[in-house]
């Protein structure tokens, strides 16, 4: 029995996975312009995400509306609360000048793991 809940995990780990593709590196971000516009998340996702995104000193908005400088936008997303995303995309845009700055593609991936993603890719953005 332990075996098969081996091999299971183990194939459920091959599988979980992901990958960024970055387009360009924005415009340094300047005093002000640490704000963040998260779209088409799920609630519960949503505000763990934002506590975390306000530790590291981003100023969180949801919705389509605002003057943001950076829009993360989670779609064609599969979410279950017992099992967490199983795929989905985020795109990273610069509403500064409209240009996709990175997407990520995943797969199996716990909610943890892509709110890590999220927060490490905005802090790799020059200026944050």
């Amino acid at each position: 029995m332990k075996k098969i809940l081996l091999a299971i995990l183990l194939l459920f780990t091959m599988v979980a996975c992901g990958n960024l593709e970055t387009y360009h590196t924005p415009p340094a971000l300047k005093k002000g312009q640490k704000t963040v516009r998260l779209v088409n998340f799920p609630i519960a996702f949503e505000g763990s995400l934002t506590k975390e995104l306000e530790k590291k000193g981003w100023d969180v908005y949801v919705g389509n509306t605002g003057n943001q400088a950076i829009k993360v936008e989670c779609s064609n997303f599969d979410f279950d609360m017992l099992y967490g995303f199983r795929q989905g995309s985020l795109k990273f845009i610069d509403l500064r000048t409209g240009k996709e700055i990175a997407r990520y593609n995943f797969k199996m991936a716990q909610p943890e793991s892509i709110q890590k993603k999220i927060v490490d890719v905005l802090q790799s953005f020059p200026g944050a």
